[in-house]
């Protein structure tokens, strides 16, 4: 069972080291690291930065960036050693019901690699409906991604 707390300097950098992610999620390895999503948006007004951690393990993070109107995007790290443990739904479904009822969202959405199948069903089994798709260039590369949303009343 996890804990989501608001994240702290001493968690960036835990996370910062964490080992290299590998197979399909290697292009995820610059999120944690120096200047990704964790310097990018941790600090900035109106986000919400949470450290996953069972007990005092820290095993995943998730941002709620906001989108303003009452929306933010989500966005979730699992630990490269706990990839299929069953930490991904829980850091969803806690930060989903702090962001629904806490901080009142209305709306939130996502992006998810057209690549990771796995992950592309455990949103719709959530409850985000795909709006569509987009193409972003993430570190010189074109990457082809699912746009999905879920809202409140869901």
């Amino acid at each position: 069972m996890i804990t989501l707390y608001p994240i702290e300097k001493k968690d960036i950098k835990a996370i910062t080291q964490w080992p290299k992610y590998t197979g399909v999620h290697a292009q995820m390895d610059y999120a944690i690291r120096k200047s990704g999503w964790l310097d990018s948006f941790c600090g900035v007004s109106n986000n919400y930065c949470f450290i996953a951690k069972n007990k005092e393990l820290r095993v995943g993070f998730s941002l709620l960036i906001n989108k303003g109107e009452q929306e933010a995007e989500f966005r979730i790290a699992v630990h490269p050693d706990f990839i299929g443990s069953g930490y991904g739904k829980q850091i969803i479904h806690k930060t989903l019901e702090i962001g629904f009822m806490k901080h009142r969202l209305n709306a939130i959405s996502l992006i998810v690699r057209k690549n990771n199948p796995i992950a592309h069903r455990l949103y719709l089994d959530f409850g985000f409906t795909q709006q569509g798709e987009t193409k972003e260039n993430i570190q010189g590369k074109d990457i082809e991604f699912f746009v999905m949303k879920i809202h409140k009343s869901n």
